[in-house]
């Protein structure tokens, strides 16, 4: 993909959303979000198998408050009211999710329909939340 193509795409709320990345798109979108001022924060799941995992990596990444309650509420209540700054929009980066999607099925499942209705939540505020799960460009390829 190129940086003029997700520059557009990274203003548009409307489309905002959960979305598969290739490895190869990482630096672009990097750009693109500096390039709208919008803040690329990078989670790593390396290890993680599971909700509780998950849940942790996201509140230590985003500092969630202290009386976070580590349930999938909480985590959506948590991402729906963050607000790194004053920004118009955000992007989340996903990276090294392999083990999660293979063992935590379910667990990735519920964890991407939760980042889902964030962005559908910022998006009625006119504000885009993007999270994008970055995967090998031979994983990517695979998904067609």
């Amino acid at each position: 993909m190129s940086l003029l193509w997700f520059d557009g795409l990274l203003t548009r709320h409307e489309d905002a959303g959960v979305y598969f990345l290739p490895q190869a798109d990482i630096d672009e979108l990097r750009e693109a979000a500096a390039v709208n001022q919008f803040p690329c924060l990078e989670i790593d799941l390396h290890g993680v198998r599971d909700k509780g995992g998950l849940l942790q990596r996201f509140a230590d990444a985003l500092h969630f408050p202290s009386h976070f309650g580590f349930n999938w509420d909480a985590f959506a209540d948590a991402l729906a009211d963050f607000r790194p700054g004053d920004t118009l929009g955000l992007v989340l980066l996903l990276e090294n999710s392999g083990r999660l999607r293979r063992e935590g099925v379910e667990d990735f499942k519920i964890a991407m329909e939760v980042l889902q209705s964030v962005s559908a939540e910022w998006a009625g505020r006119q504000r885009p939340f993007w999270s994008f799960i970055a995967m090998s460009d031979d994983e990517f390829d695979a998904l067609d």
